[in-house]
């Protein structure tokens, strides 16, 4: 965070950080409070077929989710492109079936996204909790500031005045 020059987006960015360590989680208010409106934000939890009207023809698909990976608990990573859909094709987890079968259905329709990309982190516990654990609670910072620049790499404009 403290790389980012000061303003706009970047003052935006350091107090969802901010509000993230404190809380140790962000909502999706949080969230789309600091995004432009060309950006919309789904909790697709482990909704799967039923995103399809929010992924069809989309221009960009930014997915974040808890990954297994095979690195240590916490680990961040990002994927794009084809190895999107390769990776969620092991179905190693009940959000990654329905990723699987919502971006074969796109493919088959003709509809997938314009570029699919995923930012994930490796829990360090796959038992169901409505809670992060601290290990992944402390890479918020990361997936964040990976997200914003995601965002930023396809143009979007954060600053509502610029």
């Amino acid at each position: 965070v403290d790389n980012l020059p000061p303003g706009g987006i970047n003052d935006k960015i350091r107090a969802l950080i901010r509000l993230s360590k404190e809380q140790g989680y962000l909502t999706f208010d949080d969230i789309n409070e600091a995004l432009p409106d060309s950006v919309e934000v789904v909790d697709g939890g482990t909704a799967g077929m039923e995103l399809i009207r929010y992924a069809s023809k989309a221009d960009h698909l930014i997915v974040v989710d808890a990954v297994r990976v095979g690195q240590p608990p916490a680990s961040v990573v990002r994927m794009t492109g084809d190895a999107v859909p390769a990776f969620f094709r092991t179905k190693l987890s009940p959000h990654q079936v329905g990723l699987s079968d919502l971006l074969a259905t796109l493919a088959i329709l003709g509809e997938s996204p314009g570029t699919v990309t995923l930012i994930g982190v490796q829990p360090d516990s796959f038992d169901m909790s409505l809670e992060l654990s601290p290990l992944v609670a402390a890479k918020l910072e990361t997936v964040v500031e990976m997200v914003a620049e995601e965002l930023r790499g396809l143009g979007v404009v954060f600053d509502k005045a610029a």
